[in-house]
């Protein structure tokens, strides 16, 4: 199978998971940016530099201790069979106390580390199964 053909498979389910799932649909309908988008209280998304990832270390909670975090999760791409294919350099940092005003305090924080390149808020999509 070509890597190509497994992402293609893989896409689906990493977009569920994402926006239902793993999120946990955690922000309720009326919690919207300006420009109409959902954003996560929880969790920040940061993109390692280049250098940072090659060097194939595996950050943990640990590594951020300017911050309280509850996990961190990298992003990967996993074919049927449930095995990494591909490792991403970015990385999902949950907050142990959720709020806007925390997310933004840590993406000013990380953001002045030299191995991230960029950090932001976590967008997620609207799930029909938090209506329930």
């Amino acid at each position: 199978m070509t890597v190509r053909k497994s992402f293609l498979i893989a896409l689906p389910l990493v977009l569920v998971l994402t926006s239902c799932m793993f999120v946990g649909c955690i922000l309720k309908k009326d919690d919207k940016s300006t420009h109409g988008h959902q954003y996560s209280n929880e969790i920040v998304i940061i993109e390692l530099t280049q250098e940072a990832f090659d060097s194939g270390k595996e950050y943990s909670v640990e590594d951020f201790p300017e911050l309280s975090l509850s996990q961190i999760v990298q992003s990967k791409m996993i074919n049927r069979d449930g095995h990494v294919e591909k490792l991403y350099p970015y990385y999902s940092l949950y907050l142990k106390e959720p709020s806007h005003q925390n997310v933004e305090n840590a993406i000013s924080v990380v953001k002045k580390r030299s191995d991230v390149k960029n950090a932001g808020r976590r967008r997620i999509s609207y799930c029909k199964k938090c209506d329930s």
